[in-house]
This record gives structure tokens, C-alpha cells and sequence, in this order.
């Protein structure tokens, strides 16, 4: 299910989910992040952790970054879908 909305942004910010295409699905990810983020200062709070250095969120926002652009390499995908594909045929 999905629901429509109408909203407003300042111009810089309005040029870049413009810029992506799939506005969208772009400001679906945006959220999306957002509540992870929310999920990770919750489970830090949770332990005791009420405040954690910039650079560490940079950090990990770097890496997810990284994750992301590794899972979307289509050669990459290609071979682990070839690996897989040889693992499976070896089982049988």
C-alpha cells in the first residue's frame, strides 16, 4: 500500500530529489534512514550511550555507502549469482 503526498521543499533541496529521478523512492530511502538512525541512537541510549562523535556516524554512513554500491555492482552480482548457481549444482 502506498500514500500520496503533496509536499514542499526549499530549492537546493528540491533540485536534488529532482536530480535522482524517483523522487519517490528517493525520499522512501531518505526516511528509511532516518528511522534506522533513530533505531541506532535508541539501542545506544539503551546501553548507556548518549552521545556518540560525529566522525563515528560519518564513518559508519561511509561504509553503508560502500555496502550499498558493492551490492549494486552488476559484475559483482554476476559472479556471486555464478557462485552461488555452482554451490547449488554441487549439493544435488
Amino acid at each position: 500500500m502506498t500514500a500520496k503526498f503533496t509536499i514542499s521543499l526549499p530549492d537546493d533541496l528540491a533540485e536534488v530529489v529532482r536530480a535522482q529521478g524517483n523522487a519517490s523512492g528517493y525520499i522512501a530511502e531518505a526516511v528509511r534512514m532516518r528511522q534506522r538512525l533513530e533505531a541506532t541512537r535508541n539501542a545506544l541510549a539503551a546501553v548507556g550511550v548518549e552521545e556518540v562523535p560525529r566522525e563515528e556516524y560519518e564513518r559508519i554512513a561511509r561504509s553503508v555507502v560502500e555496502a550499498d554500491a558493492r551490492r549494486a555492482d552488476p559484475d559483482r552480482r554476476g559472479r556471486l549469482d555464478a557462485r552461488l548457481a555452482e554451490l547449488t549444482r554441487r549439493e544435488r
